[in-house]
Formats: structure tokens, sequence, C-alpha cells
């Protein structure tokens, strides 16, 4: 499909980037998609980084990749998500906040939590076969 817009969380982002074969099949996979992040995801990244070298490798490799900043219509729609879901999925701000930029911009999320997300309506789930191979997200 041409022009789709991809938006990784989190631990699809550390996969790929620490070259998990499907991870990064699924994205070559997708040769005229448009790969994003959000500034939730770039905050995480940089919140898990160890040390300035850690850090430094980190941007490094995110750098090429356009970031979605958070606007108040995602900040609004992130917050309906969370009131609706909280009690019944447990779901979290973070990922109310990733929903919501996806569903605004029209953008499929690829992620590997996708019991994170599934129950979102209008949420648009990239379908792969990638499975973490990392024991936590900053696993190096």
């Amino acid at each position: 499909m041409a022009n789709e817009i991809i938006l990784l969380d989190t631990d699809f982002l550390i996969e790929y980037i620490y070259k998990n074969e499907e991870a990064v099949n699924t994205i070559n996979g997708l040769p005229n998609a448009f790969i994003v992040i959000g500034a939730t995801v770039v905050a995480e990244i940089v919140k898990g980084t160890i040390n300035k070298i850690h850090l430094q490798k980190t941007l490094k490799e995110i750098n090429s990749l356009h970031v979605i900043n958070i606007d108040e219509s995602i900040s609004e729609a992130a917050l309906q998500l969370l009131i609706t879901y909280h009690l019944s999925k447990s779901a979290a701000f973070n990922d109310s906040l990733l929903a919501a930029t996806a569903i605004k911009y029209g953008c499929k999320l690829a992620t590997c939590n996708k019991k994170h997300f599934e129950y979102i309506p209008n949420l648009q789930l990239l379908q792969h076969n990638v499975i973490p191979k990392r024991k936590s997200f900053f696993d190096f």
C-alpha cells in the first residue's frame, strides 16, 4: 500500500534497531511506507538509556525517523481512552497517547504488545510475526 504511515511502539522500535530479523523484514516489506515514532516513544527510549554513550547511540539510531509530537487533540483523545479503558483493560496513559496519535493521523501501529491496543476502536494494528528477543527494552 503506497504512502502508508506506520507508527512504531517502543517495543517494536527496539526490536527493529537491534536487528530482530522479523522486525527488519516487516519494515523492509513495506517499501512505500513512511515510518514514524511518537514523542512518547522517544521519551521511553531516552528514559531507558543507562549512560551518555548509550543515549548517543540510541538517539543516532532513531535520528532518521520522523517524530510526531503530542498536541491538544491527541491529549484529549488519550485522556478519553484512559477514562474509558483504565478500569476494564488496565489502559496506560503512554499507550493511550500512542493510540490517539495513530488514530488522529490514520497510522497503523506496529507493536509487540497487541493486547494493550486491540480493544481500541478505529485503531489499526500492523499485522506481523515479530516476537521480542530482548529480555527487556534496554537489554543490550
